[in-house]
């Protein structure tokens, strides 16, 4: 059977599909990297800056996805919905990411198969506020330090905060289904 190697961007998605999944952790501390099954599942940091070292050593005829939450950018998708990975450059993009692109690339100047698995966490008329998304680090880890410090200048932080967790936890609940699919195929 194929190895599926699933590829996140922030820590917190990576968990929470290992969760769903009942993957286990494996390798080093210092990053989120679990294992069970078929599935691979690592968390490669923003715009997947990690993914070359972390993903190093990986079994030619690997299928490689790109899985987690996105933003919508049509008004007809809401939380959960598993948006298609299609740029519409006339008519505008359904759902936005910043990883897949260099994931897929890599994947592919390995001779590798990807594909993509995302689902949307916030609306097209909720987005993600600027403080909150520049919690998250290169690595893919949200500081607590620094969250605290954004909720202190801006109180309606929190708000915001429990919105967009609301969101994710819709959207990675579908995408470890449709991931739970995939290795059961």
């Amino acid at each position: 059977m194929t190895r599926v190697l699933v590829v996140t961007a922030v820590e917190l998605e990576a968990r929470a599909l290992a969760r769903h999944l009942g993957l286990g952790r494996v390798g080093s501390p210092d990053w989120s990297h679990f294992q069970g099954g078929v599935l691979e599942l690592m968390c490669a940091g923003p715009r997947a800056a990690h993914l070359a070292p972390r993903a190093a050593g990986i079994a030619p005829g690997t299928l490689v996805i790109s899985a987690g939450v996105c933003g919508a950018l049509s008004p007809d998708l809401a939380e959960g919905d598993l948006a298609k990975t299609r740029l519409w450059i006339e008519t505008g993009a359904l759902a936005c990411d910043m990883e897949s692109a260099p994931i897929l690339e890599w994947a592919a100047a390995r001779g590798l198969a990807g594909g993509v698995v995302r689902a949307v966490s916030d609306s097209a008329s909720r987005g993600v506020p600027a403080d909150l998304a520049a919690l998250v680090e290169p690595d893919g880890r949200v500081r607590t330090t620094r969250a605290v410090r954004v909720v202190l200048s801006r109180p309606r932080a929190i708000a915001d905060a429990m919105a967009l967790r609301s969101g994710t936890t819709v959207a990675l609940k579908s995408v470890a289904a449709a991931l739970a699919r995939l290795a059961r195929g």
